[in-house]
């Protein structure tokens, strides 16, 4: 059986994607270097396709992994001393999830325009807001906040179509994993906050 160089890359798409996911459920920094392959490869296949909103993300991504991968390593925002890990996951702050509703319909209207009007893309809007929950899901790893995982299975879901409908069959099937890693960092991440809310409570003296 012949297999050509878009199944190759298909093929190598769904390994590293797969490490990737795994490794940040398990809050492993190897997820940012093995990311970065992931998303060089998932260019390639974008530009294949013309969805050329996600080419740009994937740029994005290369430069965010490596940020990630410092956050990670430095112990977050407030440069805790080198190879310390960042803290603990937390739910997202309610402050935070206004900004991060905001950014992505400005992200997709934005450049669901944008590229609807200047170039020959397909399904721009669809495309565009696929771009904006994945940076914002994104962001939202970096700070270990636990909604991370239903903004990144939210965008999987509309990658799971536009892949459908591109008969790129490999990575649609990728999505589904994707779903199903995500729903296990969920469920894993929020073990950890309440195992640890429980530690923290002050012990109750039955003799009192």
């Amino acid at each position: 059986m012949t297999i050509d160089w878009k199944q190759a890359v298909e093929f190598l798409i769904v390994i590293t994607g797969l490490l990737s996911v795994y490794f940040a459920v398990k809050e492993d920094n190897r997820t940012w270097s093995i990311g970065i392959v992931n998303a060089l490869l998932f260019a390639v296949v974008f530009y294949s396709q013309r969805f050329y909103i996600n080419i740009g993300l994937q740029a994005l991504y290369v430069i965010y992994n490596l940020y990630s991968w410092r956050m990670w390593l430095r112990g977050g925002p407030k440069h805790a001393p080198p190879n310390a890990v960042l803290s603990a996951p937390t739910a997202t702050p309610r402050a935070a999830w206004l900004l991060l509703l905001l950014a992505i319909a400005a992200f997709t209207l934005l450049f669901g325009w944008v590229f609807a009007a200047f170039t020959d893309g397909r399904l721009t809007y669809g495309d565009a807001l696929t771009t904006a929950l994945s940076l914002v899901a994104q962001y939202a790893l970096t700070r270990k906040w636990l909604e991370n995982w239903w903004i990144w299975i939210a965008a999987n879901l509309i990658y799971l179509r536009l892949f459908v409908a591109s008969e790129a069959y490999w990575l649609a099937a990728l999505q589904i994993a994707y779903i199903a890693l995500s729903y296990s960092g969920w469920a894993r991440w929020r073990a950890d906050i309440r195992r640890r809310a429980t530690a923290s409570q002050p012990a109750v003296d039955g003799n009192r």
